[in-house]
């Protein structure tokens, strides 16, 4: 009689335990949409399979990774934290010579009035265009997904002002000899009184 026993080893399962942020990100398990619970997922897997993880979220870098399932659980414990695609802004201002701020920073323009960067999605930026004898203009701008969006376009409007004139009657002559005071008066605009 043969005293040999056949013993089957077989591979034990370990947690992989996923957390995914920011919430309303997606999580693909080996190409497959899992369901988060509180933006985690849990299951047990076998030990030494490589599992590929696969994060995505609208505006934010996508996530793809392969981890080795290990028998330390905590050598399976993955954090995603997706963070937020830089997209291209493009500001363009009228009239030349208006300078711009971005976010209270002086920023260099392009002989034709131009300015671009690359700035994170949903980035709120405030944008001011300023020139002498130009109202000022300023935008409060949020980064898109859409790039036509994120073409900004500030056109400045001469200041108003209005036109004062006086006369002074010098007695009975005609009034071709008469002082003629004009005064520029307006917001954002120095008051200037002129005799002629």
């Amino acid at each position: 009689e043969s005293n040999k026993v056949a013993i089957d080893l077989k591979k034990a399962n370990f947690p992989l335990e996923v957390t995914v942020k920011p919430a309303g990100a997606t999580l693909k398990v080996d190409d497959e949409a899992v369901t988060l619970t509180d933006d985690k997922y849990v299951a047990q897997v076998e030990f030494g399979k490589d599992v590929k993880l696969t994060s995505e979220l609208d505006g934010h870098t996508p996530f793809n990774k392969v981890i080795n399932i290990k028998s330390n659980p905590e050598s399976n414990k993955v954090a995603l934290d997706l963070k937020k695609a830089k997209f291209d802004l493009s500001v363009t201002v009228t009239p030349k010579g208006a300078t711009l701020k971005v976010d209270g920073s002086d920023v260099t323009l392009t002989g034709d009035g131009k300015y671009s960067s690359k700035e994170d999605f949903e980035k709120v930026l405030k944008l001011k265009v300023e020139l002498d004898g130009y109202g000022p203009k300023e935008v409060t701008h949020k980064m898109s997904l859409n790039p036509a969006e994120n073409a900004v376009k500030i056109d400045l409007a001469l200041k108003e002002f209005t036109f004062k004139i006086t006369t002074t009657d010098s007695g009975d002559e005609p009034m071709k000899d008469a002082d003629v005071r004009i005064t520029l008066e307006g917001s954002d605009y120095d008051d200037t009184t002129k005799t002629a």
